[in-house]
């Protein structure tokens, strides 16, 4: 005889969460009450759910809650602490889609806590297994460096249009603004007026880097010449303070990111203890090598290299109905896109230095006709599952 099971939705808010319980009929055992986000809120749902387990005399209970925003993680850590009952973070697409099968019409917190109450019934998930608080650290740190370069993406973007208003040369000379030396230059001098006016031993005593290097002779003079025979437009009081605001955010969002990276790293090296093996890999950096362990988590949780790869959207898929014929499959592109990013950037490494056994692999698509980019596309996939089977079996990379 199967024992009877209680299903437990739980719709995630900020402030608040809305609760469903219901049995193995898919009847609410008592109305949707409503926790707040706080330890009162928290243990309210515990003090509630044992009583009504215990007035029906029920020993399994399931709860399932979806992954909205970061919002579930503490109510999601709190249950794992506190209790034994099985949980189970669901994608939000899931019940979603799982709803529009029910032919759903309302869209309200309760009626969402019901679906997902529902959802646990009908497809009984795995509980999701806890993560390490470092690794959720190290995921923290890397969207907070994804944050920021988006940002200094944007203002570099910005620059280079007053650039050509203030100091438009500079540019020519200097691509790349992200320099520290050009930036330097512009904090204190934005506008080719100003560097006109300055005299050369000031310009040498400005310094950049971690070492507080002083600007080089040969850049003050080509700066210098260049600002002589300027063609810009803006001159004069106030002309350069967007210029000199733009670098100096820049400068500031590059520090930042220097001091995350490193923080990330040694965060990973205190929870594994030791570099990581992934750094074996040719063009795998040690700051890499440990977000791909963040994001992957515990390699246990996938029994075959084919589950980590559908996990992060690396199989193509197949396009193919009643008489018509099959089309050319592309990514499913499901997974983590930060993950994704990553294999690209390592497998145009691993191809543009000749690693084995990527290069090889690489050439015998681009033989077999495939476009150099779904190669490389093949070799996205086969360097995950290189890596799969090195945090399954502890190995370092050995080139074949």
């Amino acid at each position: 005889m199967i024992s009877p099971h209680l299903y437990i939705g739980i719709d995630v808010s900020k402030f608040k969460h809305d609760v469903v319980v219901i049995n193995d009929r898919k009847q609410t055992v008592t109305p949707c009450f409503v926790i707040k986000e706080n330890a009162t809120g928290y243990q309210s749902l515990l003090d509630r759910l044992e009583t009504i387990r215990q007035q029906l005399a029920i020993s399994q209970l399931q709860i399932g809650l979806e992954a909205t925003g970061d919002y579930w993680k503490n109510l999601y850590y709190f249950l794992q602490s506190r209790t034994a009952w099985p949980v189970t973070v669901i994608n939000p697409v899931q019940t979603r889609r799982f709803a529009q099968s029910h032919l759903r019409r309302a869209v309200t917190d309760p009626i969402d806590a019901l679906e997902i109450a529902r959802y646990m019934q009908e497809r009984k998930p795995d509980p999701t297994p806890p993560q390490t608080f470092g690794l959720l650290v190290v995921k923290d740190i890397d969207k907070q460096m994804l944050s920021l370069i988006k940002e200094r993406n944007a203002n570099i973007c910005r620059l280079r249009l007053e650039l050509g208003k203030t100091f438009p040369e500079l540019e020519q000379q200097s691509p790349s603004l992200t320099a520290q030396r050009v930036l330097v230059l512009l904090k204190h001098y934005p506008t080719a007026e100003m560097v006109h006016l300055a005299n050369e031993d000031q310009l040498r005593q400005l310094t950049y880097g971690i070492k507080k290097q002083h600007l080089p002779s040969t850049f003050v003079s080509r700066v210098k010449l260049l600002a002589q025979n300027s063609i810009a437009c803006k001159s004069g009081l106030g002309a350069g303070i967007v210029v000199q605001t733009l670098a100096l955010r820049i400068l500031e969002i590059q520090a930042h990111l220097d001091q995350l990276k490193k923080e990330l790293i040694k965060v990973h090296r205190k929870i594994a203890g030791k570099p990581s093996i992934l750094t074996t890999i040719p063009g795998v950096a040690s700051l890499t090598a440990a977000i791909l362990e963040a994001y992957i988590g515990d390699v246990k949780r996938f029994p075959n290299y084919n589950q980590i790869v559908a996990y992060f959207g690396m199989n193509p898929t197949i396009c193919s109905s009643g008489v018509s014929k099959a089309k050319k499959g592309h990514l499913q592109k499901k997974g983590n896109a930060r993950v994704r990013n990553i294999l690209f950037m390592n497998a145009l490494s691993l191809v543009r230095y000749k690693v084995e056994p990527f290069y090889g692999f690489y050439q015998q698509k681009v033989a077999e006709g495939k476009p150099k980019l779904v190669a490389v596309t093949a070799i996205m996939r086969k360097l995950l599952v290189v890596v799969y089977e090195m945090l399954k079996k502890n190995e370092l990379f050995h080139a074949k």
